[in-house]
């Protein structure tokens, strides 16, 4: 939503990053449809969550 209003252009994916996993593991899905956004959360090695993959700046799997 930034890069949108900074440069007027939309951005291709949208990130809620956490700092943990979230408790009830449902809620990845209800955010993810009702916001358009993938959630990602730190773990002890690295992370994980929706399309880390793109997060980290790969190209993604579609």
């Amino acid at each position: 939503m930034e890069v949108q209003y900074a440069e007027g252009q939309p951005a291709d994916q949208r990130f809620l990053v956490l700092p943990d996993a979230p408790a009830d593991p449902w809620v990845v899905d209800v955010l993810s449809e009702a916001f358009d956004v993938s959630v990602i959360w730190r773990t002890a090695d690295g992370w994980d969550g929706q399309r880390v993959d793109v997060a980290l700046g790969g190209p993604g799997k579609d």
